[in-house]
């Protein structure tokens, strides 16, 4: 019985000894700080670059529509820069704005039957018909402007056969984020050739070429 007790006693000694000490609490805590301040910065640059991709895939899929509409209709397509496209989706007034710099805001594919391409609102030309409104999700963080600085042009018409007309200097867009330290390397330049091709490269400075 004696015998009994005591390994008894000897196991429950056993376990009150098991734990981490103080001294060793502290150093964990100061490695998962460590490891939680090197995460934090990739983390953000993890979804800043996700960011910029899903924007730029979505702007790319907005030109090759204008453009393809074009040649299918066998007409002249604009796709505009607009303020009021979350008004319109609710069913109000639908129109091209004619100030501001940035593509964000939202945009208007529409067929231009006139080939006008200096029209500041081709929404209002007569029997022109609205194929598609983008009202892209809201982000602060970015915004696309025209790369070689001054003032954006606000449209991009391609014609019946494909064919980038009027703003060539549209072909130099730039999607860039906004207030963002080491802001090159979350750049994309949105190039379009005058021949209707659109290719999103790494930003690298200067124009497309």
């Amino acid at each position: 019985m004696a015998h009994t007790i005591h390994s008894h006693h000897k196991r429950c000694h056993r376990r009150t000894i098991i734990g981490f000490t103080l001294v060793e609490m502290l150093m964990a805590m100061v490695v998962v700080g460590i490891v939680a301040s090197l995460a934090v910065p990739s983390l953000r640059d993890f979804l800043l670059r996700n960011t910029a991709t899903a924007i730029a895939n979505e702007f790319h899929a907005g030109i090759m529509q204008t453009r393809a509409e074009a040649i299918t209709r066998n007409t002249c397509v604009s796709m505009c820069q607009s303020t009021s496209t979350q008004n319109a989706i609710s069913g109000g007034a639908l129109s091209c704005t004619t100030s501001g710099t940035d593509w964000l805001r939202g945009w208007i594919i529409v067929t231009n039957p006139t080939c006008d391409s200096s029209s500041n609102n081709p929404v209002s030309l007569a029997n022109a018909i609205v194929l598609k409104v983008t009202q892209p999700a809201a982000s602060t963080d970015f915004e696309i402007a025209n790369a070689g600085g001054g003032s954006i042009n606000r449209r991009i018409m391609f014609d019946s056969r494909g064919l980038l007309q009027g703003l060539t200097n549209t072909a130099n867009l730039t999607l860039r984020p906004i207030n963002v330290d080491e802001s090159d390397k979350f750049r994309r330049k949105i190039c379009i050739s005058s021949g209707g091709r659109v290719t999103i490269r790494a930003y690298s400075g200067g124009t497309c070429s």
